[in-house]
């Protein structure tokens, strides 16, 4: 294992890919196990995140963590084991291994929620996409926050980055159609900015953090 790679990231990643990789095998050798050609829509009916599920039961509100495992395709789910590769690593450069963790489950939460309460879908959410956007959001989020303090500026794309990805989500959507995926990204890359320091510094010292710094550009 890549000593830079922490271990909570890599094990997300793996399972994410590992996963994906189970679901191919399955389509491509049909005879492997019984019914193996059918796990993944096994799968995306059980744990996919439907907008009719009934998220104040037990039962279905695992989906709103279990959909982020699973993905259409072998590339959608390489994507997002790169991205949290990347991400999860970056944050981890800059805080504690188990901010990872925190961040990456609440933005994949609040992703869920803002796609099955703001939108009417009949296709499921799936995909890991809103968890490594709420990475890239924290990870923005300390950066900018760092600076304002008056500390290095380490990420001189701190936000050309995030807008090029933000952007594509959105443009894929349209260019190509499917459902609106591009809603939880969104929430989930705008709920990692705002959880993350809450995470990393505290409710009360965030509060103060960003109190310094509006007082600061003021002058």
């Amino acid at each position: 294992m890549t000593p830079n790679v922490p271990y909570s990231v890599m094990t997300i990643a793996t399972i994410v890919f590992g996963l994906e990789v189970l679901f191919t095998a399955g389509e491509l050798v049909p005879g492997i196990w019984p019914e193996s050609q059918h796990l993944r829509i096994v799968a995306i009916r059980d744990f996919g995140l439907w907008d009719h599920n009934q998220l104040f039961l037990t039962s279905d509100l695992v989906r709103l963590v279990s959909h982020a495992f699973i993905h259409l395709q072998l590339v959608d789910a390489l994507f997002s084991a790169v991205f949290i590769l990347a991400w999860g690593t970056f944050l981890k450069k800059i805080t504690e291994d188990s901010v990872f963790l925190y961040i990456f489950f609440i933005t994949t939460i609040m992703g869920g929620l803002g796609y099955t309460s703001l939108l009417n879908e009949e296709f499921p959410l799936l995909g890991a996409s809103a968890g490594y956007f709420g990475l890239m959001g924290g990870c923005v989020s300390l950066v900018l926050l760092n600076w304002m303090r008056g500390g290095r500026f380490f990420f001189k794309n701190a936000w050309s980055v995030p807008i090029f990805f933000l952007s594509f989500s959105v443009g894929s959507q349209l260019l190509f159609g499917g459902p609106a995926y591009w809603v939880a990204d969104y929430v989930g890359f705008f709920s990692g900015m705002i959880a993350t320091p809450i995470v990393v510094f505290g409710f009360r010292e965030s509060c103060k953090i960003l109190t310094d710094i509006y007082t600061k550009l003021m002058k």
